[in-house]
């Protein structure tokens, strides 16, 4: 019978991770019961030699998988086989994709409105196929975080282990600051601190808030810093101390206060779609050395034509805040 060999070498990011993981990676269809087979049969062969499941890989090592054509072929996945999704390569560079930061470990994006950061046609296929190297049997680049598809700005992606180690961590940490800029329905002119606990409704796609903590509710923080205002609208600046799915959104609306447009929260104004940006990053000097203490993404042209035709704020006003 016809066999295949396929010999591998592994990366940076493929160092200290187990064998049968690593294989998972490459050969995604299989049922982990098949490469535990292989395994004990010898077929998965590190440097020329057999190796358990639980075998630690370092890097430069060859992983040699010997199989049945017909049926490593149609579990291959896209780091060794032909990639599918070649038209991707370079969409990062398109202007609407504002690359704001790029070194070996993270790259860290402008995410414009109304693209979705994981699904299908997201952020994270395109980043999985065209930042895709053949320096890691194992790692695939991704977004270590997520913004809503109607929220704008900064959108950090790991491209390597380490990179997704350490941001994640962070990200956990409560490390890294985060500041937004919203729109929110109403007048608010001093500084105010809301603190509720939130329950995430998955059948109905809404994030709940409560005064007092309820059964599989959790604290959430975030101070609303006004910087415009008038009758209608506030500008604001929004510090966010936890980070929960809608939480900006859900705690804004508890507080009668929701963003501009945002219906699914309380919202009444006639605005197409609610206003909400990624715009400061803090603290990332603390993850890497190498990054500047705080990456800032500054509004659009479209962004601004937002705020001036339905809310009434200057690209002079803007200009005076420094956000343009």
């Amino acid at each position: 019978m016809s066999m295949n060999v396929h010999k591998l070498i592994a990366g940076k990011n493929d160092h200290g991770r187990r064998v049968d993981r690593i294989v998972r990676k490459l050969f995604p269809d299989l049922p982990l019961s098949f490469v535990y087979k292989l395994i004990r049969q010898g077929k998965i062969k590190i440097n020329g030699k057999k190796c358990k499941a639980n075998t630690v890989i370092s890097e430069h090592d060859e992983l040699e998988v010997l199989e049945n054509i017909s049926t490593i072929n149609t579990c291959i996945n896209y780091n060794t086989s032909k990639n599918k999704y070649a038209d991707c390569l370079g969409v990062l560079g398109n202007s609407s994709f504002k690359c704001i930061y790029d070194s070996d470990d993270i790259l860290i994006i402008n995410k414009p409105r109304g693209i979705e950061v994981h699904g299908a046609n997201s952020i994270a296929e395109i980043v999985k196929h065209s930042l895709q190297t053949n320096n890691s049997l194992s790692f695939i680049p991704a977004p270590v975080h997520r913004l809503d598809k109607n929220t704008s700005g900064l959108l950090i992606i790991a491209k390597s282990l380490v990179g997704a180690t350490r941001t994640s961590k962070a990200l956990h940490d409560k490390t890294i600051q985060k500041h937004y800029l919203a729109v929110l329905e109403g007048t608010i002119e001093t500084d105010i601190t809301l603190e509720h606990f939130l329950e995430r409704d998955k059948t109905r796609k809404i994030t709940r808030v409560y005064k007092q903590h309820k059964e599989n509710s959790h604290k959430a923080v975030l101070i609303i810093h006004p910087l415009l205002s008038n009758s209608k609208y506030t500008f604001a600046e929004i510090d966010l101390k936890t980070g929960f799915t809608h939480q900006i959104r859900a705690q804004c609306g508890a507080y009668n206060h929701p963003l501009a447009g945002d219906k699914k929260y309380g919202s009444i104004l006639p605005i197409p779609y609610y206003f909400l940006h990624a715009w400061r990053l803090g603290n990332l000097d603390k993850i890497f050395t190498e990054c500047p203490h705080e990456i800032r993404a500054q509004l659009t042209n479209e962004q601004i034509e937002y705020l001036e035709y339905y809310c009434n704020f200057t690209a002079k006003q803007l200009a005076i805040l420094g956000i343009v």
